[in-house]
């Protein structure tokens, strides 16, 4: 399995990080860019790489969290790098140093009173596409909503879990 044959920086970071971490083979991984793009085609929509393998139950939500719960949390200076800057440097899209100029950039401006977001400031100096920007804000997005899921699926387990013992 070539990881290029995700067109999508973010599902080839997801399918490399699933492999390492040994959810999923290269071999389970075959198939999905052709079913990834099948399914956009009927949902009229970006699909996620791990919408697809939870969907064939390649992986559980679980893991899928689990997996996106490390997206961004790479820092390899130990700067003060944003959750969008740390996602775009970790995922590809742009070079640390870039984000580095765009976030000193950003704190230089907002001293005089301009406040313009660290994907506004990177898409105007051509680092990445607002295509580029919306990818890697989507993909925050969804880890932030598979993670409340998971924690009222929990609560809900363990509410039930009460219910039954207070019986």
């Amino acid at each position: 399995m070539d990881f290029q044959d995700f067109a999508s920086p973010v599902d080839r970071w997801f399918a490399e990080t699933a492999t390492a971490m040994m959810y999923v083979s290269p071999r389970e991984l075959s198939d999905v860019p052709s079913e990834q793009a099948r399914l956009e085609r009927e949902l009229k929509r970006p699909v996620r790489l791990w919408e697809v393998l939870v969907l064939f139950e390649r992986l559980t939500v679980r893991q899928a969290e689990h997996i996106l719960s490390g997206l961004g949390r790479f820092n390899q200076q130990g700067e003060d790098v944003s959750m969008l800057g740390r996602v775009l440097i970790e995922v590809g899209y742009a070079p640390a140093d870039a984000v580095e100029g765009a976030l000193t950039l950003q704190s230089q401006e907002r001293r005089t009173g301009k406040w313009r977001p660290l994907g506004q400031i990177l898409v105007e100096q051509r680092v990445l596409s607002r295509v580029d920007l919306t990818e890697a804000l989507d993909a925050l997005e969804q880890r932030r909503r598979m993670k409340l899921d998971l924690i009222e699926a929990e609560k809900a387990e363990q509410e039930e879990g009460g219910a039954a013992a207070s019986q």
